[in-house]
Formats: structure tokens, sequence, C-alpha cells
């Protein structure tokens, strides 16, 4: 029951109703994953970090349809 009340609070209902907080909480991990991804990446090759924002960036639009 402990993670459901923190997962609410990192989820509030209205911004993503239809998605059950457990998924929700894996696309935040993805999405950690990715800005830590993007973050190493950056020292290397720039233009490979701003690719994988407009990635993440499409993720979020889809994820809004949903």
């Amino acid at each position: 029951m402990g993670t459901d009340s923190r997962l609410q609070s990192l989820f509030p209902r209205d911004k993503l109703p239809k998605l059950p907080y457990t998924v929700s909480y894996y696309i935040l991990v993805a999405q950690h994953f990715f800005l830590l991804l993007s973050v190493s990446v950056e020292s290397f090759d720039t233009v490979q970090c701003k690719t994988l924002d407009q990635k993440a960036m499409s993720v979020n639009q889809s994820l809004k349809f949903l």
C-alpha cells in the first residue's frame, strides 16, 4: 500500500487517468534512463543527445494520446 501512495504523489489521477500506476512508474524509470543516457552521450556527441531528446519528446507526445 505504501508504494501506491508514493505513485499517486508522482502521478496525479488527472494527469494519467488511463494508465495504471505500475505502468506509469516504469515510464518514469524509462524517462530517467533516457535522461541519464542523453547526459552521458552529450560529452561525446551533442547531436546524438539532441536525437535522444527528440525521441523522448515523441514518447511523451504519444503518451498524451493514450
